[in-house]
């Protein structure tokens, strides 16, 4: 989910999430979901779509990433997944 003040003014935006590898001590690309909004929006909900289930299927600590087109960054977290 993402809640704005003001229209995100975007169409074609990307979730995408990042595992923390205690190993290396770096956080690697994990997943990524293609999803289509509208310009007008200021909340959305982001579910599972017909192409993929939006889930972790890990505990761990994620980041996870609101990204438009260009792959820039429109919101982050960090969370953590205990079971």
């Amino acid at each position: 989910m993402v809640k704005s003040a003001y229209a995100l003014n975007l169409r074609s935006v990307y979730i995408q999430f990042d595992k923390y590898n205690f190993r290396t001590g770096k956080f690697e690309y994990y997943k990524r979901f293609d999803y289509r909004i509208e310009p007008d929006m200021k909340y959305v909900y982001f579910s599972k779509n017909d192409e993929s289930d939006m889930r972790f299927d890990d505990p761990g600590f994620y980041r996870v990433f609101l990204l438009d087109s260009d792959e820039k960054t429109v919101a982050s977290a960090l969370i953590e997944i205990i079971d």
